[in-house]
């Protein structure tokens, strides 16, 4: 006869996590400012459409912030959150990369730093 596992305790969220959350939501409204549209700049410098551009600009970072809810849902619940985690950090580097690829190709170190420090406090926050 096996036993069964007793289930995790499922923290409750308090009006103290939604407080916590607005500052959080305004770094991550303020990396979203930032990145999308040198993303859309950069990507339309090779090639693309400027349909295909603002799709691009907005696809990694609101990929981050989707990812961002199922984790905050997961951990809500008591189920692994890891592949939000792991889905969110890719399109958060993703958006990185093309930040400072665009800061570099300027030489324009103060937007390299400035465009890694936004979504890693971003990410950091969550």
């Amino acid at each position: 006869m096996t036993r069964a596992k007793p289930e995790p305790d499922v923290i409750d969220t308090t009006w103290r996590s939604y407080v916590a959350e607005a500052p959080a939501w305004g770094i991550v409204a303020g990396a979203l400012a930032v990145s999308f549209w040198t993303q859309v700049d950069q990507v339309q410098r090779h090639g693309f459409a400027v349909w295909e551009a603002l799709i691009w600009g907005s696809s990694t970072d609101a990929g981050t912030i989707a990812c961002l809810f199922l984790a905050r849902e997961g951990a809500h619940r008591g189920t692994p959150t890891w592949g939000a985690w792991v889905l969110s950090i890719a399109c958060a580097a993703l958006s990185v990369q093309f930040n400072v690829v665009a800061g570099v190709q300027e030489s324009d170190w103060l937007s390299v730093e400035a465009h890694v420090w936004m979504p890693a406090l971003a990410l950091g926050v969550w």
